[in-house]
């Protein structure tokens, strides 16, 4: 996307914010690297993000739940980007941020604006409907988890010191945190992946943990979606790996069975014990 087109791009969005009336504290910095404003819908943050020397455009949605663990925050916001494809989220100090990225690499100047305005009525629409959802969500009291784990050990068998230490030690994490030459590095070959990906059209996703603590895993999600990309996978795998990123568990597949509906009414006709066949998969 040429340069004079992205700066007639931000200032024509700039300029749509700026007369709609749910947008609040819309502003821009004094000096700024990319082409990037901020505004308030709601109880969300809003940052508008078009970079200059690369080809990308970003929005993030950040609000704030102070009485919330983290835990609960993530659970949220899993459920909640699963309603936008591609939408991504993540959570960090009591804060739910909601953002989405957009590759601009291959697309002409006029479709990359419509595309960039596209995604952005979607993600600003998305965050308008979180009102009630945010409401709910402040409202809800989780169960007692102290309560039921005291529970649970109750019943548990005692063990002995020496086990607990051994089980401790087993469950002992890596702690480590990528540094600012390493995340630098690690990027540009994550960029270099991903243009090769856009300029050849082929569909990717890559998770890199950044960094690994007893709170929890900080990751680096990037993809090529295949859906917004109209490319038509006939086993897309991309879209089960954004649903885990997503706080989805993977579950095995469940085999198919066939059961004889004639056996099934004998054994409830006669009150008598009945094997039920297994005709096989469906």
């Amino acid at each position: 996307m040429d340069k004079n087109a992205k700066v007639t791009c931000y200032k024509e969005m700039y300029a749509r914010f700026k007369g709609d009336p749910d947008v609040k504290n819309l502003t821009y910095p004094k000096e700024k690297e990319n082409l990037d404003f901020t505004f308030t819908i709601g109880e969300f943050k809003v940052l508008f993000s078009l970079k200059m020397e690369t080809e990308l455009f970003e929005v993030r949605g950040i609000t704030y739940f102070p009485e919330k663990t983290d835990e609960e925050i993530e659970e949220i916001g899993a459920c909640e980007a699963a309603k936008i494809q591609g939408l991504l989220h993540s959570e960090w100090d009591h804060q739910l941020i909601y953002m989405q990225k957009l590759p601009l690499v291959g697309m002409s100047d006029l479709a990359a604006k419509d595309k960039i305005s596209a995604v952005v009525e979607v993600f600003v629409n998305f965050l308008k409907s979180q009102t009630d959802v945010r409401k709910d969500f402040k409202e809800y009291k989780a169960p007692d988890r102290d309560t039921e784990e005291t529970e649970q050990v109750e019943h548990m068998p005692e063990r002995k010191p020496n086990e607990v230490l051994e089980g401790l030690k087993k469950r002992k994490i890596t702690e480590y945190e990528a540094d600012k030459e390493q995340k630098k590095e690690i990027e540009e070959k994550i960029k270099e992946l991903l243009e090769l990906c856009q300029i050849n059209r082929i569909p990717m996703f890559l998770s890199v943990a950044l960094q690994n603590d007893k709170n929890g895993t900080k990751y680096k999600n990037i993809m090529y979606s295949a859906k917004v990309h109209d490319i038509r996978l006939t086993d897309d795998q991309i879209e089960k790996h954004i649903l885990i990123s997503n706080g989805f568990c993977a579950v095995p597949k469940r085999e198919a069975v066939e059961i004889d509906t004639d056996v099934v009414s004998r054994l409830f006709a006669d009150g008598e014990d009945a094997e039920v066949e297994d005709h096989g998969k469906i």
